[in-house]
């Protein structure tokens, strides 16, 4: 658990590198993304938890988009694990060069 607690510290810590400005609009058709999400928490209930969501999504129109998505939870002392995967669409409705907002929905299986 600490090798997995060091490696999203790491992974975190190069998001800021990685954010080189461009400028290719980011969300035209043909684009293909993909990341990481990565979380940690405690709470009184069930301890600790670390949660990983690895995802690819490619535009398909100009602010729409489809994808894929995998997720890993680790839970509390007890060490309960959590694996799913799903897919997903999402429409970019408010966007600039550097932000947007949208909608998602989406299946996902465990």
């Amino acid at each position: 658990m600490k090798n997995f607690l060091l490696a999203v510290c790491l992974l975190l810590s190069l998001t800021g590198w990685a954010q080189s400005p461009t400028t290719n609009s980011w969300i035209e058709p043909g684009q293909l993304q993909i990341g990481l999400g990565a979380s940690a928490g405690y709470g009184n209930r069930i301890g600790g938890y670390l949660r990983a969501t690895p995802y690819a999504k490619y535009f398909i129109r100009k602010g729409w988009a489809i994808g894929a998505e995998g997720r890993y939870n680790y839970n509390g002392p007890d060490g309960n694990q959590y694996v799913g995967a799903g897919l997903f669409t999402q429409y970019h409705f408010l966007r600039t060069s550097t932000f947007s907002l949208f909608g998602q929905a989406g299946y996902y299986y465990g």
